[in-house]
């Protein structure tokens, strides 16, 4: 089998290893549309929340040190 290359989505839903394929649009604006309908207020503070964890994870020393690329 070819190797093929996979982006963020690809990685994130597994595919190539779990599933074959992608959903189809059809079914992914189907299925989060009603979700996050309203809930645009929301993003900004969460991704101000998300932020403020991954502070308080690297303050910790949870994140292994930067690595240079030579």
């Amino acid at each position: 089998m070819a190797e093929m290359r996979r982006g963020p989505a690809e990685s994130v839903l597994e595919i190539g290893s779990r599933l074959s394929e992608a959903p189809s649009q059809r079914l992914v604006a189907s299925a989060f549309a009603e979700e996050i309908a309203g809930q645009s207020e929301l993003f900004g503070p969460l991704g101000l929340v998300d932020l403020a964890h991954c502070i308080t994870l690297n303050e910790q020393g949870v994140f292994p040190p930067k690595r240079r690329v030579p």
